[in-house]
């Protein structure tokens, strides 16, 4: 574990520009999101606080520390000279002291001076041969000099010492650099099993499987990306989908949504019959046995959507479905109940949700995927509509 004088030094982002940039920096990444005020404002403030520094220092010269603290300021304040010059000097005070090593390291690697922040590393790497995190930085450093190997080393003996996801994502991308794609997709199906909100790992898995072939595979994977907020992942999948000629009945993904003008009525209603299906659903995915041949949840001429099969409305409606009980109705009856309440519903949030599951049934459809890969993903958005549903007001 680092040290809190450790943590409040670095500050990661993590970003995507043709593949993954990980820029790890001292300066404050939000500025650009500041009014000029409030701009303003925050300079104000690191004035202040470096000035009281250097009160500090004229009367404790010796004191390492706001050495450090003065570098940080002066970092904020885009004076990187002199910052680098306060952390030299707390590191002639206090050569053996890691926080200053990677104070001194994060603000080279936010200039770019990829080697410097490197050889900083290695020092602090030397007094604690055991931090996960230093591995890890190091690693991005190695990434940065186009030394891949060196920096799957690193990210490796980081994984040994503590796995995380932002770990395998980035050994994940060096490997994908190498072409290895098979370990670059483990890589990437670990960092989303500790994180599966972890939008461009998605993404960067299904860059790996196009480049295997396995389009459908990635599409779903893309489709995940793009609900978790990568716009990238949005813009490829709407090429792969222009572009297909095997798979166009995922057109239907791209469409633009019948929307109705609804009363508050209306609308009330459709939120609690959503509810009521999306609770149904989670408890018949639940107790679905895949092997299990009489199983209902798959029965009923399944064709829907864009297939020119129209579910029978007087047998699959609200009131029969909550007759029979959610063992006996069709997952395609259900999903096709939650289309017809989005529609009353307008909410961005459900409506996308349900895009997800029409793309699903459109490709099991295609038998572009199977049985087993059908029910697992649709039981992912169907657990995310029910948790979303649970939260929502009228």
């Amino acid at each position: 574990m680092m040290r809190a004088s450790v943590k409040t030094a670095v500050c990661i982002l993590v970003m995507w520009v043709g593949g993954a940039e990980a820029v790890w920096s001292q300066t404050e990444g939000m500025v650009r999101t500041l009014t000029p005020e409030q701009n303003q404002a925050r300079l104000a403030r690191w004035r202040a606080i470096r000035d009281s520094l250097s009160m500090v220092i004229r009367q404790t010269p010796e004191e390492w520390s706001a050495w450090v603290n003065r570098g940080f300021a002066n970092a904020q304040l885009a004076q990187f000279e002199e910052a680098i010059a306060d952390y030299d000097r707390a590191h002639q005070l206090a050569p053996n002291e890691i926080s200053v090593l990677l104070h001194r390291a994060s603000l080279y690697f936010s200039l770019g001076k990829y080697a410097e922040a490197r050889q900083n590393l290695d020092a602090a790497i030397e007094q604690d041969p055991k931090n996960a995190e230093l591995f890890y930085y190091r690693g991005l450093c190695k990434a940065k000099l186009k030394d891949d190997t060196g920096a799957i080393d690193d990210f490796t003996k980081s994984i040994r010492l503590k796995a995380s996801p932002l770990t395998y994502y980035e050994r994940g991308l060096a490997k994908a650099r190498f072409r290895r794609y098979n370990e670059a997709i483990y890589d990437f199906d670990n960092a989303i099993e500790l994180d599966r909100k972890f939008a461009f790992a998605y993404y960067a898995r299904a860059r790996a499987k196009l480049a295997q072939g396995q389009q459908s595979e990635a599409v779903l994977d893309l489709t995940r990306a793009q609900l978790l907020g990568c716009e990238p992942a949005a813009y490829l999948l709407s090429q792969i989908i222009e572009k297909s000629e095997t798979l166009d009945s995922l057109r239907i993904y791209v469409n633009p949504e019948i929307t109705i003008t609804a009363t508050k009525e209306e609308i009330r209603r459709a939120t609690e019959n959503t509810r009521m299906l999306a609770q149904m659903s989670v408890t018949a995915l639940s107790t679905t046995n895949y092997r299990n041949p009489r199983s209902k949840l798959l029965s009923t001429g399944t064709a829907l959507f864009n297939s020119g099969i129209a579910i029978n409305d007087s047998e699959c409606n609200e009131q029969l479905v909550q007759t029979r009980g959610a063992t006996q109705v069709s997952i395609f009856c259900l999903i096709h109940l939650l289309k017809k309440q989005a529609a009353y519903m307008n909410d961005a949030k459900v409506t996308s949700l349900i895009n997800q599951l029409s793309t699903l049934v459109a490709m099991f459809e295609d038998r572009a995927i199977d049985e087993r890969q059908f029910l697992t993903e649709v039981q992912f958005y169907i657990t995310e509509l029910d948790n979303y549903m649970k939260k929502k007001k009228n």
